[in-house]
């Protein structure tokens, strides 16, 4: 008898034991900010170049008057433009977002950034985000012979223009913007061994960083993706890198509910000649079901 009350008596203590377990797991240990957070829909805008010669418009090149109309209607329908670092103070809790946020981002930091976005942005009281190609800043920042048709963004511009608070600038790599047989964008060859491209990407992407530093007294905290080319290892060194943060360019809108990993590979909506934008940004704006 005594023995099978002492066996009911551990079983009740064994039972109770985890109850207060599962009890603990299940209140104390779940993300607060799956708790306490809405979830925000980001639609994200993906612009190239800017041009001002009708027969240069395309699938990458837009017009002034385009981009213009962009602006108005975004401003019209109550968005308000945000950048990567807006999105990173959010996740870490030293920031919040407007009810309808947006953000506009313009790819390899062309000069038509400065000479037609920037104004632009400027009267509508906008921001966007520009991610640059560190070889071409370099290149453009020498003795060379600009023209607006192809020229990039010099050191210079970018200072003027991310000191006005209307740029924010991020990493787009230092010399991987290129599309060939051999290599699409970061991703590897099929020639090289893993350790040449582990060397490469991580020689590239710190330099761009170390530019960064140098001439804009901040390193970028967010990677674009190279013609959105990805595979697992570049994924895992952007996070051993410190970025908060990457852009692709798969088309949709991303929904953001404060957890720090939605921050990769966002989605956004290349933004061609004669496109229209108000569908994306209506669908932004629908209630979900």
């Amino acid at each position: 008898m005594m023995q099978k009350l002492t066996r009911v008596f551990l079983t009740v203590v064994v039972l109770f034991g985890v109850a207060t377990v599962c009890t603990f797991l299940r209140y104390d240990t779940r993300p607060t900010s799956a708790v306490v957070k809405d979830s925000v829909t980001l639609p994200i805008l993906m612009y190239h170049q800017i041009s001002g010669k009708p027969s240069r418009l395309g699938k990458y090149v837009i017009s002034p008057e385009e981009f213009e109309r962009d602006c108005k209607l975004i401003s019209e329908m109550g968005f308000e433009t945000v950048t990567v670092n807006d999105l990173i103070a959010y996740t870490q809790g030293t920031g919040t977002l407007p009810e309808k946020p947006i953000m506009l981002t313009f790819d390899d930091g062309y000069e038509s950034d400065y000479v037609y976005a920037f104004p632009i942005l400027k009267r509508y009281g906008m921001r966007a985000v520009s991610s640059t190609v560190g070889s071409y800043t370099e290149l453009y920042s020498g003795d060379v012979v600009k023209h607006i048709d192809y020229s990039h963004l010099n050191w210079d511009q970018m200072r003027e223009m991310q000191e006005s608070g209307v740029f924010e600038f991020q990493n787009h790599s230092f010399d991987l913007h290129r599309y060939s047989e051999e290599r699409k964008g970061c991703r590897k060859s099929a020639t090289e061994t893993v350790w040449q491209y582990d060397k490469l990407i991580r020689e590239d992407i710190h330099h761009a960083q170390e530019l960064f530093q140098k001439n804009l007294g901040n390193p970028a905290t967010c990677f674009t993706y190279p013609f959105g080319s990805v595979d697992e290892r570049l994924r895992n060194y952007i996070l051993e890198c410190g970025f908060s943060a990457s852009l692709g360019v798969y088309e949709q809108v991303n929904v953001l509910t404060g957890d720090p990993s939605e921050l990769y590979e966002l989605g956004r909506f290349n933004r061609t000649h004669n496109y229209d934008i108000k569908p994306i940004l209506e669908k932004a704006t629908a209630p979900t079901k």
